[in-house]
């Protein structure tokens, strides 16, 4: 089997192989209603006897709906089908209609819902809505168009907000206008505005703001190579230099956005992506992927794959497909395995019933992270063969799905920096303070070093007498050093580093005040004793967590402390924190030596 051909496998078994049911809306298919409704029925009885031209096509035709319902029906196993008149729904009914799409595994959305000469509006405002639910849908996009880039770069458009980076150059994009207006008026006669207008449209815009292409735009324009050289030769006839190209390139964008304001978005959709190559078409943000097909297309499930193999789904992402399907498809039967120990869960429901509201919450938050434990042990053999499966059939090609090029130095710096941030923290979560947690204080960082078992808010105090009024916890924290540059391989293992998701920036820090180039730091870690107040409760205010603490500080008074807001910047997963304990522990009990220096 050749390469295209196993991985072509892959994304069937990944991607196709889970789909169970299909949605099809469309206005010119029959639906159960129709045909289950007395008055209906009747109708569609005269409709058959005496042919109206403004009737559904399938009274007259019905064979090629047929054809499509018995192609998902050969499907191993066959695909459950539903059928809904989308021209029936109302405005305010659409986003009704989109919530209850999670339902179904595929989408056949028909393009015109108004009929042959309906204008995509009402299908485009489904398809939105149906992007903002958290269930990745696959779509295919059914139009009678003959041109497939229609409905494609209509749909695009509509997902597209303009271009941010725009509005920080206003003054170059003022300073182009005022040149081709400048032109216009001495040259009437050649209208170079319209001219620069008609050679920027919605194929050089897109191609502007591809991830993939974006960045060769300006060389492919000042060499006017495709798909820009109707635009290089207006520029041309303008005059001007090389040096000037760049601002008119910026204006040229937002010359198309203002003429297309009505298109575009206000809010972009995330992850938004699409294809480069006009023979496979294919849009995805982060909860759905699209594909576009004819109305006489036999084979919509062979489109939606093509249209995956197409976007070049990275290995992992194989991995995840195929985790959420055996999740879905196995999930009842593991369920029952995970909870045949009756024994453990009535043990666990007697604590959850008999403990307060916080330690209800802590057992929950356990019993969970042990729940998916299990649920994952069950379906990891089939997992882990999908994975090997996917490295032996991989002739090279695959890491370039990526999109990373490893060989580059920065690149593979920044790779090592990623991979080790994701290893060693996870997302931050939690409901009260506890081991692992970084601080953001002041400017400083810290990272929570007491055991979790001392962390849990109804949990006797540690290392100070607190009223259960006044709440207050304490617990140690160890400072953390920001370290520039990228570290090496031996610091990297030094068991000194620490590498720290922040907001999706990866940052190197060490327990450490001093350098790491010798890997081998003796130098003692900073530790404080803090304390949290309202029992390490954490408050979140939209993704953000926060936390009051106080620090312990001495004056001539005594010992005085002040409650301040801590940001909960990022959290260790637990054996990296676990092993900060340890060196913390070996700080706390070395013996001291009287040695001179």
């Amino acid at each position: 089997m050749t390469t295209e051909a196993a991985y072509t496998a892959l994304v069937q078994e990944a991607f196709i192989d889970p789909i169970r049911s299909v949605l099809i809306i469309d206005d010119d298919y029959p639906t159960w209603e129709e045909i289950l409704d007395r008055k209906s029925l009747v109708g569609i009885c005269e409709t058959v006897a005496t042919p109206n031209p403004e009737s559904k096509s399938w009274l007259k035709q019905p064979g090629p709906v047929l054809e499509l319902i018995k192609k998902f029906r050969q499907k191993k196993p066959g695909l459950m089908i539903d059928i809904y008149d989308g021209a029936k729904a109302s405005d305010t009914d659409e986003d009704v209609l989109a919530s209850h799409l999670h339902q179904s595994d595929m989408l056949i959305l028909d393009y015109q819902l108004n009929g042959d000469k309906g204008d995509g509006k009402k299908s485009r405002s489904i398809a939105h809505a149906l992007l903002e639910n958290r269930h990745f849908n696959l779509v295919v996009i059914h139009t009678k168009a003959d041109d497939l880039a229609v409905p494609f770069n209509e749909m695009v458009l509509s997902l597209l907000a303009p271009c941010a980076h725009l509005k920080d150059k206003q003054s170059q994009i003022d300073e182009a206008a005022a040149r081709i207006k400048a032109y216009d008026g001495e040259n009437p006669e050649e209208n170079i505005l319209k001219a620069l207008e008609g050679a920027f449209g919605v194929e050089q815009y897109f191609y502007t703001r591809h991830a993939k292409t974006g960045m060769k735009a300006l060389g492919l324009v000042m060499n006017g190579t495709a798909p820009f050289v109707g635009f290089k030769e207006a520029l041309d006839k303008l005059g001007c230099n090389k040096g000037d190209i760049p601002k008119l390139l910026l204006w040229a964008m937002r010359n198309f956005e203002t003429r297309h304001a009505g298109q575009l978005a206000e809010q972009q959709h995330r992850e938004l992506s699409w294809s480069s190559d006009h023979n496979c078409l294919w849009v995805r943000t982060d909860s759905g992927f699209m594909s576009f097909a004819k109305k006489d297309e036999p084979d919509l499930i062979g489109v939606l794959k093509q249209a995956l193999v197409a976007w070049q789904p990275s290995p992992s992402r194989l991995l995840s497909a195929k985790f959420r399907s055996q999740i879905d498809e196995h999930g009842v039967i593991v369920e029952d395995r995970a909870l045949s120990n009756r024994h453990v869960y009535a043990k666990f429901y007697e604590r959850i019933s008999k403990g307060t509201q916080e330690e209800r919450m802590s057992l929950i938050d356990e019993h969970v992270d042990r729940h998916i434990e299990q649920l994952t042990t069950e379906i990891k053999d089939e997992i882990r063969a999908f994975g090997i499966s996917i490295v032996n059939s991989d002739d090279g090609t695959y890491l370039k799905h990526y999109g990373i090029d490893l060989n580059n130095k920065a690149e593979n710096e920044l790779a090592i920096r990623h991979y080790n941030g994701y290893v060693s923290t996870k997302k931050t979560g939690g409901w009260h303070l506890t081991c692992g947690h970084v601080l953001q204080l002041d400017g400083d960082y810290w990272v929570c070093a007491s055991p979790a078992c001392d962390m849990y808010p109804d949990n006797n105090v540690v290392g100070i007498d607190s009223d259960e009024e006044r709440a207050v916890r304490s617990f140690v924290a160890m400072k953390l050093y920001k370290r520039n540059g990228h570290p090496t391989g031996p610091q990297i293992n030094s068991n000194n580093l620490l590498f720290i998701n922040i907001d999706g920036k990866v940052t190197p820090f060490s327990i450490y005040s001093g350098d790491d180039k010798d890997g081998e730091k003796t130098v003692a870690p900073t530790w404080r004793f803090f304390l949290s107040m309202d029992k390490g409760k954490i408050t979140k205010d939209g993704d953000v967590f926060k936390a009051q603490i106080a620090r312990l500080k001495t004056s001539k008074d005594g010992i005085m402390h002040q409650a301040e807001e801590a940001k909960i910047v990022s959290q260790l997963r637990y054996e990296y924190a676990l092993n900060l304990i340890q060196k913390l522990g070996a700080n706390l009990t070395r013996v001291g030596l009287d040695y001179a220096v």
